[in-house]
C-alpha cells in the first residue's frame, strides 16, 4: 500500500485529513505532520526524517504533499529526499489542496505512474476556479436552453 504524507504549516495537514475523511471516511494509509511555532524547523525536520524513513521502511512507497512550494515544510521534505536518495520510493507534489488529496487517494497504486501524476496536477489545478457575475449568468442561460 502506498502511504500518503501530509506536511504543512500547523493546522492544514491535519484540517485536510479531517475533510479528507469526512469525504471518503477513514484513510489508514494518510498521516500528516506539522511545522508549528514551539517546535522550530530543525526540530520538525528531524522529526519528518523518522516519519519519512518509517514510512519507507521495507521499500514502500510514500507520497508527501506540501502546503506550499519552497515553504519550510516543502523544502525539509525535499532536503530529506534528495540527501538519502529515496527518489525510488517518494514522490513529492506541492500546492495542497482538497481536489488534490483526493485525487491522489481514489487514483490508488496508478498514482505512482508519471502519466497518472499529471493528470491528478492538471485535475487539481481545474478545481481553481472564481465564479463571477459574467460565469454565472452564462451558465444560468446555458442551463435554460
Amino acid at each position: 500500500m502506498t502511504s500518503i504524507l501530509l506536511i504543512s504549516h500547523e493546522g492544514y495537514a491535519s484540517g485536510t485529513k479531517k475533510a479528507v475523511e469526512l469525504i471518503l471516511g477513514e484513510q489508514d494509509n494518510v498521516d500528516y505532520h506539522e511545522l508549528t511555532g514551539e517546535k522550530g524547523m530543525e526540530i520538525f525536520k528531524d522529526e519528518l526524517n523518522i516519519k519519512i524513513n518509517q514510512l519507507i521502511k521495507d521499500k514502500n512507497n510514500l507520497i508527501i504533499v506540501s502546503d506550499l512550494k519552497n515553504g519550510t515544510p516543502y523544502n525539509c521534505a525535499l532536503s530529506i529526499i534528495a540527501s538519502n536518495d529515496l527518489w525510488d520510493y517518494t514522490h513529492l507534489f506541492t500546492g495542497m489542496n482538497l481536489n488534490l488529496i483526493l485525487e491522489i487517494i481514489m487514483a490508488d497504486e496508478e498514482v505512482l505512474k508519471e502519466e497518472s501524476q499529471k493528470q491528478i496536477l492538471l485535475t487539481a489545478k481545474e478545481g481553481l476556479f472564481q465564479m463571477n457575475k459574467k460565469t454565472w449568468d452564462k451558465q444560468c442561460s446555458e442551463q435554460e436552453e
